[in-house]
């Protein structure tokens, strides 16, 4: 089985936040989120959404993204267990 602390390390990490010249940092927390919104984990989507605010996204577009990824999640069939975090 593979370590899932190198592929967090390696690939979600290193190379995902390392790919700046594709995507913004704001950009690629915003595919974080809603990937992760897909998988309920509402840990992970805080700290994600918190780190594009901290990368410069007004509280506002956070919002935003955050609804717009739910609503997808939800016409996808995807339930949770306990919600997704809001946003303060």
């Amino acid at each position: 089985m593979p370590c899932t602390g190198w592929f967090s390390n390696t690939v979600g990490y290193g190379i995902t936040y390392g790919a700046t010249d594709v995507l913004t940092q704001v950009e690629i927390s915003y595919v974080l989120v809603a990937a992760l919104i897909s998988m309920d984990t509402p840990r992970q989507i805080g700290w994600h959404l918190a780190n594009a605010m901290h990368g410069g996204a007004s509280l506002e577009e956070a919002r935003a993204v955050r609804q717009i990824s739910i609503d997808v999640a939800e016409k996808s069939g995807i339930k949770w267990k306990e919600g997704v975090p809001e946003l303060n």
